[in-house]
């Protein structure tokens, strides 16, 4: 049990770390094109109504990786609508396909390497978007 509660813990911080940077992208965008619907990004509570942390565990984070890509590519069609994209190239910014846990059920390393992956791909992609506002941010 104490290591799905820690696997919960931590990907739930991380995702919800992310999500929170993403909200900052919407903002930013809809500072300059005031017309931006911006969600509210929360991770999911885990529920858990047997105590066999096992299976919720694994569900949970299958439907929080699922959302999370799914979150990420909506706000990339956000930038790339409003040309926020990268100048060098003038290429929009390419969709992201997250690892979903999918039929693997061995919490080992190989599985923990492609979720920091995910997270790590995740925090690229923002860090691009990010650069791609600056130039119409004040200050």
């Amino acid at each position: 049990m104490g290591l799905n509660n820690s696997l919960h813990d931590r990907y739930a911080t991380s995702i919800q770390a992310i999500y929170d940077r993403i909200q900052i992208l919407y903002k930013d965008a809809n500072a300059v094109f005031m017309d931006i619907d911006m969600p509210e990004l929360k991770v999911r509570d885990l529920k858990n109504p047997t105590g066999q942390r096992n299976i919720f565990t694994y569900l949970w984070t299958i439907q929080e990786m699922i959302d999370l890509q799914n979150v990420l590519n909506h706000l990339i069609e956000v930038y790339n609508s409003y040309s926020l994209i990268d100048v060098l190239s003038g290429k929009p910014t390419d969709y992201i396909e997250l690892w979903i846990p999918v039929m693997d059920l061995t919490l080992d390393k190989d599985y923990e390497a492609k979720m920091n992956n995910n997270f790590k791909l995740a925090n690229k992609i923002l860090d691009q978007l990010f650069e791609y506002i600056k130039p119409y941010k004040k200050g």
